[in-house]
């Protein structure tokens, strides 16, 4: 890895300040094991361009560990779900919160982690979650998620277009 933070360190020779030659640096120390300089590296990136979503989760990722500062990590993942992101993206985001909220030993519900992801999927169509009251016979009663009734489309000439069905 010496050879690619040579060149790291060349690219910022060149462009000093471009926060994506920081972000590399900061990836290649991550990948030597020299996690504080990674950190440092990161963060250099951010100051330069808050609104760069790729040092702000690799800096998450190095943070989420207990013994780094989940916190931090989880402040950082709140901050990037604010930015305009794509669905991908701010999937990306939440998992790396989730991971750094159970790091610090917090219980999560089901729902919190759910409400958390984007509701459109690639290739679906988007359809919200609802919440499914608990079945009052049951004895460990819980509240559950369900997806919402998918309105299904009739070929034309039909009688039930414009009907909803269950979603199986």
């Amino acid at each position: 890895m010496t050879l690619a933070l040579a060149a790291a360190h060349q690219a910022l020779e060149i462009s000093p300040d471009n926060p994506e030659v920081y972000n590399l640096i900061g990836y290649v120390h991550a990948m030597d094991g020299d996690f504080d300089n990674a950190l440092e590296n990161y963060k250099k990136a951010i100051d330069l361009d808050e609104w760069y979503l790729e040092p702000i989760l690799n800096a998450a990722e190095l943070l989420v560990h207990p013994d780094a500062d989940p916190d931090e990590a989880i402040r950082l993942c709140r901050r990037a779900a604010e930015m305009d992101l794509s669905a991908q993206e701010l999937s990306d985001v939440t998992l790396v919160e989730v991971e750094a909220l159970l790091s610090t030993g917090r219980r999560l519900t089901k729902m919190y982690c759910c409400s958390r992801f984007p509701r459109t999927q690639v290739g679906r169509e988007a359809r919200p979650a609802t919440l499914k009251p608990p079945d009052s016979s049951s004895k460990r009663a819980r509240w559950s998620i369900t997806e919402a009734p998918r309105i299904t489309r009739a070929r034309p000439g039909k009688e039930s277009l414009g009907k909803r069905s269950r979603a199986t």
